[in-house]
């Protein structure tokens, strides 16, 4: 068959691939013995991992033709993610591996080796699966020219591995391969991960986020700070232990110290006001306590979770809109305590205030009891110190707090207590 296809070839070769599928997805597997099974799942993941050259084929060729720019699209990833419905994390690995493993053409068209053909033939024969291919390419990109000479013989040794070892194996001896073929890299590390960091965050339309991150060695070292001092389990409350995992501690921990960022008002101004959260409610929705609220940065959440925000010890702005979007109201920023006022708390409170809680002042936020945006005053008597978890959960596990004598007094819930005895702290 000749090297080139036309274009009725590719069409007609893709037709048939179709109707082979159609084919095998009617196959009634029930009648096969345990020994065909087997071997189909063999065969299949084989010619599942031949369909990847095809791949870094057809995403060179639109690459070269221009295609993706005449759609006006930032790059190959980004063309890919509109035109198949794919993730863009998937769309850009797909480029990648094209660009590691796929055939070339130069600049005068002429054909061009793979950068890497030890796994280009191997993707070929379907005995690398793409994952492993990934790992492979990645470790050799980052080895440095002054061991390139090295690179073909690390190639080979790699996808001979990748025949023994699923890809979570395989990255860990690939990197043994890069440390000892570059045992200086640590020394270059610093300045590879500060050209690297990087952070992405996607929010969905509720607010809730999900992203990643690649953080320098001062970025690890001050999460790890703060999630010394603010993600350990909270003490036993009634013999409770803390319920939260060590991830959601951690997450926790961020929200907090993000917070106290926030409310301690020196972060840079943005649109010529400090930073503050701000929330937009219907004005019936405001009343009814049903609904959404919209954040300043357009998510939707919940009103009653909106409001629950409005509890910290940071600038918050809600403002209520009628039928006409008319500000009706609009709750005051200055509601942040005094210096004065926190010092006071400290020497009241000793930190967390709530029962049996040993959380120091460091790690406590200032707790309106009766909300400021509910016209709670920004008093001494108006005031408790919470870390953030009990901030965040003592009201969704209906505990309540009021200061008596000038000390704060708290509820239990039947649940814990039957009789309801405050309980003085």
């Amino acid at each position: 068959m000749s090297d080139t296809l036309t274009r009725a070839d590719v069409a007609s070769l893709l037709a048939d691939a179709h109707q082979v599928v159609d084919a095998l997805q009617a196959v009634d597997l029930s009648c096969c013995t345990d020994d065909e099974v087997v071997a189909a799942v063999r065969s299949f993941e084989s010619l599942r991992r031949r369909l990847e050259p095809v791949d870094h084929a057809l995403i060179l060729e639109v690459e070269a033709r221009g295609v993706p720019a005449r759609a006006m699209a930032r790059a190959t990833g980004y063309w890919l993610r509109q035109t198949l419905t794919i993730d863009i994390s998937e769309a850009n690995a797909r480029v990648r591996a094209a660009h590691a493993a796929g055939s070339r053409r130069s600049l005068l068209g002429e054909p061009m080796p793979a950068k890497y053909p030890v796994v280009a033939a191997a993707q070929a024969a379907g005995s690398l699966a793409a994952r492993q291919a990934r790992v492979i390419t990645a470790t050799l990109d980052k080895l440095p020219l002054e061991v390139c000479e090295h690179v073909p013989d690390a190639e080979a040794r790699l996808v001979g591995f990748a025949r023994t070892f699923e890809a979570a194996t395989l990255q860990q001896l690939a990197t043994r391969e890069a440390e000892w073929l570059d045992p200086d890299a640590g020394h270059r590390d610093v300045e590879r991960r500060r050209k690297d960091r990087d952070l992405r965050l996607h929010v969905r339309p509720d607010g809730s986020c999900v992203g990643s991150f690649q953080g320098t060695a001062e970025l690890g070292e001050f999460l790890q700070v703060t999630f010394d001092s603010l993600a350990k389990p909270e003490p036993e409350t009634n013999g409770i232990k803390d319920p939260r995992t060590a991830g959601q501690r951690r997450h926790d921990a961020l929200l907090d110290a993000l917070k106290i960022t926030v409310g301690s008002g020196r972060l840079p101004t943005a649109g010529g006001v400090l930073a503050t959260v701000v929330l937009t409610i219907d004005a019936d929705t405001f009343l009814t306590g049903e609904g959404f609220a919209l954040t300043g940065h357009g998510a939707q959440v919940p009103v009653r979770e909106a409001l629950s925000w409005a509890g910290g010890d940071y600038r918050l702005m809600c403002t209520a809109l009628n039928s006409l979007k008319a500000v009706t109201a609009y709750s005051s920023t200055h509601r942040l305590f005094t210096e004065g006022q926190r010092l006071a708390l400290i020497a009241r409170d000793q930190g967390c205030a709530f029962p049996g809680c040993l959380a120091p002042p460091g790690w406590s936020q200032i707790h309106h009891i009766l909300e400021h945006i509910l016209g709670g005053p920004t008093t001494l008597d108006n005031a408790v110190m919470l870390c953030g978890h009990h901030h965040r959960h003592f009201q969704t596990a209906n505990w309540t707090v009021d200061i008596v004598n000038g000390r704060p007094t708290w509820t239990p819930p039947r649940t814990i207590d039957p009789d309801q005895t405050p309980i003085p702290v």
